[in-house]
């Protein structure tokens, strides 16, 4: 009865100190798993959701092609030189006739240009002629009065014909003035079996220009028909005045 007793009042002293007699057994926990992370290496890209870009209201428009203006036709004068005229060599150098060791007299020119049609593209294959007087203002022709006094030496006419870039050049001499005339050279454009184009070139600062009356009447193309010959170099690296032309013409029918 004693020993009864004071097991009973142990287990009371043991249960008012609080004791926990579970703590030896094991319990499970109650906190949730944690959530595992994706790297953001792999992660998949988020849709922006942005639309596409709209057309433009006003696209840009193509560039408009501008036509340019036509070189103005010139008489041909009374002196073109016929076909018995023309001289055996009709090359692009008038300073030098074939088998000749004499260079002509007067003030070396190199005549350079370029052919274009209207619309600005070169033309190739065409032959331009140039005739003209030469140092004393004398053509190669029966008509004029001094037909016999001109200088021998000098070709008077000649005939080159356009490379791929419309390119052409002629070698020759600064004409003298003829009949009080501005200083002039006559040139003649063939494309083909076609005449395209008959027309004169004068030199800037000649006095006589303003009073010429065929050149008055050309009015604001008056520049198309002028060029400044300036001192340049030849192919050679010879000295000589150099000036350079544009012709324009149109090829359409």
């Amino acid at each position: 009865m004693r020993i009864l007793l004071v097991v009973v009042g142990t287990l009371v002293v043991l249960t008012g100190c609080g004791m926990d007699t579970s703590a030896d057994v094991p319990t499970r926990s109650t906190a949730e798993p944690s959530t595992s992370t994706v790297d953001p290496a792999y992660a998949p890209a988020e849709e922006s959701g942005a639309s596409p870009p709209e057309p433009s209201a006003n696209p840009p428009s193509a560039p408009e092609t501008v036509e340019l203006a036509e070189t103005p036709s010139l008489p041909e004068g009374p002196y073109y030189p016929t076909d018995l005229d023309r001289p055996s060599d009709r090359d692009s150098n008038l300073l030098l006739l074939s088998g000749s060791p004499v260079v002509a007299t007067g003030e070396p020119l190199l005549l350079r240009g370029q052919l274009l049609d209207v619309d600005g593209s070169a033309i190739s294959g065409a032959v331009i002629e140039i005739w003209q007087a030469d140092s004393q203002g004398i053509y190669l022709h029966p008509d004029d009065p001094r037909a016999d006094a001109r200088d021998p030496y000098f070709q008077s006419f000649g005939e080159a014909t356009t490379d791929a870039s419309g390119t052409w050049t002629f070698r020759t001499i600064r004409p003298a003035v003829y009949e009080d005339r501005p200083q002039h050279i006559h040139l003649k454009v063939r494309h083909g079996q076609r005449e395209v184009l008959t027309t004169q070139i004068f030199f800037a600062g000649d006095p006589r220009i303003d009073r010429d009356p065929m050149l008055t009447e050309l009015d604001r193309n008056l520049a198309s028909v002028v060029v400044s010959a300036e001192p340049g170099t030849d192919d050679e690296g010879q000295q000589i005045s150099e000036a350079r032309h544009t012709l324009v013409v149109d090829l359409l029918p």
